[in-house]
């Protein structure tokens, strides 16, 4: 994917007078938001699951044989994510047809490496908030997705990374993802 994005400002200037640049742009544009679709059927699908627990209206029979059955629901958009990463990786095969430029050092320059270390000694004043997060990730019975939106400059992304870090919340989890967006 980061090899993809290095060449995007290239490949924005040749679609102007290359029409296959612009049909590979159109193509890598419609697997970002397929993409970003399923990353919103996840959230859907958390927030139906809670407001169906909330509401005390769980009936696991019809659940099973509908669309809203955990297992088929994961075998469903395991299959989607497939698609979807399948598409991208031959995407990104097919750049090399264009001779894009490859520039990291410019985009090195505009955007922030995101990781997820933060040393905890730089941190202060986020104990209980971490606690809370910790805990709420624990307690939960599927996988969930935590967004985190106060305004800025409040130390989401501080919170996050320690919360990502903690090893309760390494050792609980099969894999973790550590994704910072900035909006």
């Amino acid at each position: 994917m980061l090899k993809i994005q290095s060449v995007l400002g290239d490949a924005e200037e040749k679609q102007v007078k290359d029409k296959a640049v612009k049909k590979w742009l159109e193509a890598l544009k419609k697997a970002a938001y397929d993409a970003d679709d399923i990353l919103d059927e996840f959230d859907y699908e958390v927030l139906r699951y809670e407001a169906k627990t909330r509401d005390g209206m769980v009936n696991e029979v019809l659940d099973f044989f509908s669309l809203h059955n955990p297992v088929l629901f994961r075998l469903i958009m395991g299959n989607k994510l497939k698609d979807v990463r399948d598409r991208i990786e031959g995407i990104a095969a097919e750049r090399n047809m264009f001779n894009f430029t490859f520039n990291t050092q410019s985009q090195a320059q505009h955007r922030p490496q995101t990781h997820s270390y933060v040393d905890e000694k730089d941190v202060v004043g986020r104990g209980e908030d971490k606690a809370k997060m910790v805990k709420m990730l624990l307690d939960q019975h599927e996988n969930k997705n935590v967004t985190v939106l106060p305004m800025g400059g409040l130390g989401k992304t501080t919170l996050s990374q320690l919360v990502y870090e903690h090893p309760k919340v390494k050792n609980h989890f099969q894999m973790l993802v550590y994704m910072g967006l900035r909006i």
